[in-house]
């Protein structure tokens, strides 16, 4: 769970260190977008339904350039008349919204699909780590096959978005969500080794492989440029 400077943790620091619950109108709904613990998001909920307010988990998915198009992906958890209310806003940012069950299920929703986002990056990372021991042109290679049959969002974002300075962050953020992700998997009774692995190991590997690809990409253009 983030902290702030002064250590507390983001939600009592927001609700209750910046005073935003105290001055809580009865029936406000508050809205968490931020990626976490479900369990945690209940906490939430229940101080905050103790305030007299309603809580919605809302993760969203996409990353910058969804968020510039609006058209992010909105998972949602919290009660069906709170949604509802909440749902005009959710659609002037988000190309889809879901209520997916009570409070946490949005967290929990972002959390499978972020599992599968980072195993198919591990994916990315060993085929295209394998297209450079044997010479090919990343760049190429990577534009044909997100046109073909084993294209995914995993490779177009690892060809395109994902920069090596961007990939310091990224990688940080995938080891937190699959430590979130194996937490809430066996609190339900599951067995979230083998994803949980491959998805750790796909945190791992992203920086390098972004600079595999950013050097491909430098390296195509230098000869572009010479020709």
């Amino acid at each position: 769970m983030r902290r702030s400077a002064a250590g507390r943790p983001w939600p009592a620091q927001i609700l209750d260190g910046q005073g935003l619950l105290a001055a809580l109108v009865p029936g406000t709904i508050i809205v968490n977008h931020g990626t976490g613990d479900p369990t945690e998001a209940v906490r939430i909920a229940e101080h905050v339904a103790q305030a007299g307010g309603v809580y919605l988990d809302a993760p969203v998915s996409g990353g910058g350039p969804a968020a510039r198009a609006r058209t992010p992906t909105t998972f949602t958890g919290g009660s069906r008349d709170a949604f509802e209310a909440a749902r005009p806003v959710f659609d002037t940012f988000s190309d889809t919204v879901k209520l997916m069950g009570a409070v946490g299920a949005g967290q929990i929703t972002k959390l499978f699909n972020n599992a599968l986002t980072i195993t198919n990056m591990k994916n990315a990372e060993d085929v295209l780590g394998l297209a450079a021991q044997v010479g090919l042109d990343l760049p190429a290679l990577i534009e044909v096959v997100s046109a073909s049959s084993g294209g995914s969002a995993a490779l177009h974002a690892l060809g395109r978005d994902i920069t090596p300075e961007l990939a310091e962050h990224v990688h940080t953020l995938m080891h937190k969500d699959m430590h979130h992700f194996g937490d809430a998997v066996r609190a339900s009774g599951g067995d979230p080794s083998e994803v949980l692995e491959r998805g750790l190991a796909g945190a791992a590997g992203l920086v390098e492989a972004a600079r595999t690809v950013a050097h491909a990409r430098k390296y195509a253009a230098a000869g572009r440029s010479g020709a």
